[in-house]
């Protein structure tokens, strides 16, 4: 893929050491070079089932050293390989491109250098998980194992409770080129009836408005009514997956049932979906394409 060119490596630091003596040569080979890739992250002697971390962190030595490359000012990709997420708060306001590529496997390689050379047309995945900033670890006590959040023990956990700041959310992820969606039949407030069998469909045009093939993910989530006694802040329902050439459309359908619409209460201590009016929102993750509520009735 690097046809007529070539590759420089310098391991520049170790995992998680506190050993600044190969920054000299990794900076050098930067300065020489015309793109730097940033391999950092961590690995299963650092995090496993009876591995458990005390920090969420990217390990300090790698920011160091992530800092001292990019003071080069050389076209950087940070590529991150992990199991649980680290965070990166300032590589995420320093380095201009990043790939979450988790443990990626024999195959990971070329798939990661497909991307950064451009000629992974199907790019367009997204974040299974919420990356939160490194204090979020003393925020939680480790013996409170509830999702909800409470006072003076936890904000929350995951997209569907935590409402506090994040590095990069759930569901976050960028693709190569532009798309622009169009609600169809989405109506003025659908409404659904509490004994309802039939679903109801709502459908939009998705069109590839730029200039690159490319993929992209649009996610559905729903939120509770406000007669819910719930600390639910939305979940996730249902997302679909297309992929088109230059300027081409297609059309997406979500069914929609009243299984979507069950929210635990806290009241009747059971899934229940009630009367009101539920707001259906589609993402791709990096900003809202459109709301759509509906009624139960």
């Amino acid at each position: 893929m690097n046809t007529g060119g070539s590759v420089t490596y310098e391991s520049g630091c170790p995992l998680n050491r506190n050993d600044t003596s190969g920054f000299t040569a990794a900076v050098n080979a930067a300065k020489a070079a015309d793109y730097v890739v940033l391999v950092m992250g961590i690995d299963p002697s650092m995090e496993g089932e009876d591995r458990d971390r005390t920090s969420i962190d990217l390990p300090y030595i790698q920011h160091q050293l992530i800092a001292a490359i990019v003071a080069v000012h050389k076209p950087t990709v940070l590529v991150l390989l992990n199991g649980g997420m680290v965070s990166i708060e300032a590589e995420k306001a320093s380095v201009p491109a990043i790939i979450e590529a988790g443990y990626p496997g024999v195959l990971g390689a070329e798939a990661i250098a497909r991307t950064i050379f451009g000629q992974n047309d199907h790019l367009g995945g997204k974040l299974p998980y919420t990356i939160y900033p490194a204090n979020y670890v003393n925020q939680v006590k480790m013996s409170y194992m509830e999702l909800e959040p409470k006072a003076g023990v936890s904000p929350g956990r995951t997209y569907r409770f935590y409402t506090g700041p994040v590095v990069y959310p759930f569901g976050h992820g960028l693709t190569y080129t532009t798309f622009k969606v169009t609600p169809i039949a989405c109506g003025n407030l659908p409404s659904l009836r509490l004994n309802s069998v039939a679903g109801l469909d709502m459908t939009f045009n998705i069109a590839n408005t730029g200039s690159r093939t490319g993929d992209e993910v649009i996610m559905a989530y729903v939120s509770p009514t406000p007669r819910h006694n719930s600390k639910v802040i939305k979940k996730l329902i249902g997302y679909k997956r297309v992929h088109l050439e230059i300027n081409e459309e297609a059309a997406l359908t979500f069914n929609l049932n009243l299984s979507h619409l069950q929210f635990y209460d806290r009241d009747t201590l059971a899934n229940d979906v009630l009367p009101g009016i539920y707001p259906i929102t589609f993402t791709n993750g990096v900003e809202t394409t459109f709301v759509c509520p509906v009624n139960v009735v």
